[in-house]
C-alpha cells in the first residue's frame, strides 16, 4: 500500500516536471518564432514528445 502511494506521488511529480518543461518550450516558441529554424529545437521537441510517450506508456502499464 505504501509502495503504491509512493509510486503515485513519484509519477505525479515527474508528470509535473514534464508539463512544466513542455509549457516552457511552447512559450519560448511563441515569444521567439525564429527558434523553429534551429535544428536543435526540433531535436529537443522530438525528445520531449518521445519522453512523454514513453513515460505515459510506463505509467499506464504500471497502473494496470
Amino acid at each position: 500500500m505504501e509502495h503504491d502511494k509512493n509510486y503515485k506521488f513519484l509519477i505525479h511529480e515527474i508528470k509535473n516536471n514534464i508539463t512544466l518543461l513542455q509549457s516552457s518550450l511552447q512559450l519560448m516558441k511563441k515569444k521567439h518564432p525564429e527558434i523553429n529554424d534551429y535544428s536543435e529545437w526540433n531535436i529537443i521537441n522530438t525528445a520531449f514528445t518521445d519522453l512523454s510517450y514513453l513515460f505515459q506508456t510506463v505509467s499506464d502499464k504500471r497502473t494496470l
